[in-house]
């Protein structure tokens, strides 16, 4: 009897062991707590994973699934933030605050499915339908701010389908106002340490010559003084209209070309 109590034990964690972690599992959810479904990881080495996403809908959500442990150790980097776990269903995690686990509901199980992933598309150039991507690199958070540039060039302030609208809407964001020095420097690192895209990158903001300061930004109509620091040189924000980011300064530039957009979002 105690040796088919054994055999029995051994089998048990062989087949545990066989079968990987139970984590939970789903592709886009608006929060941690609405995953109520499962699966078992296809490999031993996986770990439970938690990550934020921008979903088909441009709209921030969660993936919840398995993952390699190797992808806990090395995307560090990635200002989406994602928690790992090795404990069975221990992934119902709270991670945009103090990361404490939330409460387990009732599950049903899935079949094994593939390593979450986050994936980039690289910046091309397009005024037609495009696949909008404000994931891994794209994406960048900051003191209470989510910037992301966009993975196509195009005019001022014009989207993909050639239309006069602020493109950074569809991924529920607008176009950037630099509102301090410390957020300018942020968004310097982002787009030229971090993306590492050295070309021009579109602002929101533009001149306006009926104004009496001419320049403004877009969404908190604040003037832009022409002795600001940040300009490239003291006559550069009289040669076009529209504002530009250029290396770590601002320069105007002719509203017909076609740099990516930067955008922003309050968290």
């Amino acid at each position: 009897m105690e040796h088919f109590c054994l055999a029995v034990i051994l089998l048990s964690v062989s087949l545990q062991e066989l079968t990987g972690l139970q984590c939970y599992s789903c592709d886009d959810v608006q929060h941690p707590s609405q995953c109520n479904v499962s699966q078992n990881c296809s490999q031993s080495d996986k770990v439970c994973i938690t990550a934020e996403n921008v979903n088909s809908n441009f709209q921030f959500s969660y993936k919840l699934g398995c993952a390699d442990n190797v992808y806990c150790h090395t995307q560090k980097k990635r200002n989406l933030r994602h928690f790992c776990c090795s404990s069975n269903l221990c992934n119902k995690y709270d991670i945009t605050t103090s990361a404490t686990k939330l409460t387990s509901k009732t599950t049903s199980t899935i079949k094994p499915s593939t390593t979450v992933q986050i994936a980039t598309t690289p910046l091309h150039h397009t005024t037609i339908n495009h696949h909008y991507d404000c994931n891994g690199k794209h994406y960048y958070r900051w003191n209470g701010h989510g910037y992301c540039i966009l993975s196509y060039t195009s005019q001022w302030k014009v989207d993909s389908h050639g239309h006069d609208v602020d493109p950074c809407i569809q991924l529920h964001m607008k176009m950037i106002t630099l509102e301090t020095d410390q957020e300018h420097d942020a968004v310097v690192h982002f787009v030229r340490a971090i993306y590492k895209y050295q070309g021009t990158v579109w602002l929101g903001a533009k001149f306006y010559p009926e104004n009496n300061t001419r320049w403004h930004w877009l969404y908190n109509n604040h003037g832009i003084s022409a002795h600001n620091k940040h300009w490239e040189s003291r006559t550069e924000e009289q040669e076009h209209q529209c504002l530009g980011l250029h290396g770590d300064k601002w320069g105007s530039d002719d509203c017909t070309q076609h740099y990516p957009h930067l955008c922003e979002k309050v968290l």
